[in-house]
């Protein structure tokens, strides 16, 4: 019976044309909301920006108290860098656990330099990312009020074998957009230097609210959450996204 109500459903929407007849693009040029005379490059993603999630958080993991200091540090670095934003907790729909990536560590070295909170190079040596996996896993599921709606899957329950399940996306490289350059314009070169890598890329409203993270001010002992406002490593799709907006700037 429920599939019977889920399938009537959805051919009940289809007939009535609430999907779009036509898909926003997946990457944009508009206007950068900083400056008037500057663009940015703009992530869509229908199918994910205007769904319906199920309210989700991540398990917090143990750190130690410099490693906390460094991601807070990192993550107010970003935030006047407009690669983040903080946001209420009851703006988050879904909260992921943060990864940080310490660029300095590398197999075998043990003589590496001790995480201090107060380095010098802290912004240089350290990345944060978001542990994706839960929005990876996105699951569609059908409610009991007869409703479509997206659950995540906590990282504990997620089990390893089911890596090699995940969609394997063509990713196009640099020599590939470079060939694929018409021939009225290969009389001139130029270089295309992004510096910020996926941060040069905006997500959208709807987007940025699936990407959220929080860390704690060591001062004040108090949790700040932060949503992504650009593309997030980690996430199965953003490599395809950045090789597209690429391929639009080319272009």
């Amino acid at each position: 019976p429920i599939a019977d109500n889920a399938g009537h459903c959805a051919c009940s929407i289809a007939v009535k044309n609430s999907y779009p007849r036509q898909c926003t693009p997946l990457i944009n040029v508009v206007s950068d909301p900083n400056s008037s005379e500057k663009k940015i490059l703009k992530v869509h993603f229908e199918a994910l920006e205007h769904a319906a999630v199920e309210p989700f958080r991540e398990a917090p993991r143990g750190r130690a108290p410099a490693d906390n200091a460094i991601i807070f540090l990192r993550l107010e670095d970003m935030a006047k860098k407009g690669q983040v934003q903080k946001v209420r907790p009851e703006d988050c729909p879904i909260v992921c656990e943060i990864c940080l990536v310490d660029k300095a560590a590398s197999p075998g070295n043990a003589s590496k330099a001790p995480r201090d909170p107060n380095s010098p190079d802290l912004h240089q040596r350290f990345r944060v990312t978001v542990d994706c996996r839960p929005v990876n896993r996105l699951r569609l599921v059908y409610d009991s009020l007869q409703r479509f709606v997206y659950t995540a899957t906590p990282c504990d329950g997620i089990k390893e074998v089911d890596k090699p399940r995940l969609a394997k996306q063509f990713l196009t490289t640099a020599l590939l957009q470079i060939q694929d350059i018409p021939k009225s314009r290969v009389k001139s070169f130029g270089r295309l230097d992004l510096q910020h890598a996926f941060y040069s890329l905006h997500l959208s409203e709807g987007l940025s609210r699936l990407f959220a993270v929080a860390a704690k001010d060591p001062s004040s002992r108090r949790v700040q959450h932060y949503q992504f406002n650009t593309l997030v490593q980690g996430w199965k799709f953003s490599s395809l996204l950045f090789g597209l907006g690429t391929l639009k700037v080319v272009n």
